[in-house]
């Protein structure tokens, strides 16, 4: 927040989306007060994926503001970037994830066009076997799979696919024992969504 010619500390208060701000010194129900907060102020701690609120209100010597308007944010997912990616093990349960609010990868062609909607990504260590990878049970949105080798920003294509399944994606690709692969999930367009992989 900016705001000229003001004078005194501020208090900030943040929480997810629909709590209850406090007043004064002290934090609602749900939020968490940052008490002297500067501008800008860094929140840390914050989860992945979510929805938030910010209010302001300012101090003067005991005497507090009212708060401010609201203002939201939302997180981007653990797993947005390359460097963030979650390990995945071979033969383990399906896991969860989301694109909403993810960024989009200019990763180029991979068994498809990719890098039209926000993505996520994940590893797994070859085990000299063939793996499967997909998003066709219980995903409701049209997805994209890519698969790389090598490192964030200089990857080799292994597989990728668009639509093994309906609107849904499936891959299945060769690896050799030790390798790490890159599993990028992410739309056709800018479809996003919640997926299970």
């Amino acid at each position: 927040w900016s705001c000229s010619g003001c004078t005194g500390t501020f208090i900030l208060e943040y929480g997810p989306t629909g709590f209850t701000p406090g007043t004064g010194a002290t934090a609602g129900v749900g939020g968490t007060v940052i008490n002297p907060a500067t501008s800008p102020q860094l929140i840390s701690g914050l989860t992945g994926s979510t929805s938030y609120q910010v209010y302001v209100r300012q101090n003067c010597a005991g005497f507090f503001g009212s708060n401010s308007n609201v203002a939201s944010f939302s997180t981007l997912p653990v797993n947005d970037l390359c460097a963030n990616a979650i390990p995945l093990s071979c033969g383990g349960a399906a896991v969860t994830g989301t694109t909403v609010g993810a960024t989009i990868d200019a990763v180029g062609t991979c068994g498809t066009a990719l890098g039209t909607a926000g993505g996520v990504w994940y590893t797994i260590v070859g085990a000299g076997t063939n793996i499967t990878v997909s998003t066709c049970i219980g995903t409701t949105f049209d997805t994209k799979l890519g698969v790389f080798t090598g490192s964030c920003g200089a990857f080799t294509c292994v597989a990728g696919n668009d639509d093994a399944c309906g609107l849904q994606s499936s891959v299945t690709f060769s690896t050799t024992l030790g390798t790490t692969y890159y599993i990028l999930v992410t739309g056709f367009g800018t479809a996003t969504g919640a997926f299970t992989l």
